[in-house]
C-alpha cells in the first residue's frame, strides 16, 4: 500500500512557519525547517516567511547584540538572521486549520 506523505509536506509552508513560531522553537523558521528529516527548500521557506510578513502575521526585527558584547556597527560583517515574531494576527492564524491567505 502507498504511504501518505508526511504532514510537513502536505500543509502549506506558511502554516508550517506559523506553527513553528507559535510553538516557540529556537531559531528562525528556516533553521527549524533545515533540521527536518525531509526539509523544504530554503527558497520556499523564505518565500513563506515573506508572505507572512506581507500579511502582517509575522514581523522581522533586527538581531539582538549578544549580551556582554558591544553592538556591531554597519559594515562589521557580523550580522545574524532577523528575529521572527508572530503578530497578534499571526497568533490567531496559527490556531486555525485554514490557509492564512483566506
Amino acid at each position: 500500500a502507498a504511504s501518505q506523505a508526511p504532514e510537513v509536506q502536505r500543509v502549506p509552508l506558511e502554516q508550517l512557519v506559523l506553527r513553528i513560531k507559535a510553538l516557540q522553537y529556537p531559531g528562525t523558521a528556516a533553521e527549524v525547517c533545515a533540521r527536518l528529516v525531509e526539509p523544504p527548500s530554503p527558497v520556499a521557506v523564505a518565500r513563506a516567511v515573506d508572505e507572512l510578513v506581507s500579511l502582517e502575521a509575522l514581523e522581522l526585527t533586527p538581531p539582538q547584540a549578544a549580551k556582554g558584547q558591544a553592538a556591531k556597527g554597519p559594515g562589521s560583517g557580523v550580522q545574524g538572521p532577523s528575529e521572527e515574531r508572530l503578530t497578534a494576527l499571526g497568533v490567531h492564524l496559527s490556531t486555525l486549520p485554514v490557509d492564512c491567505r483566506v
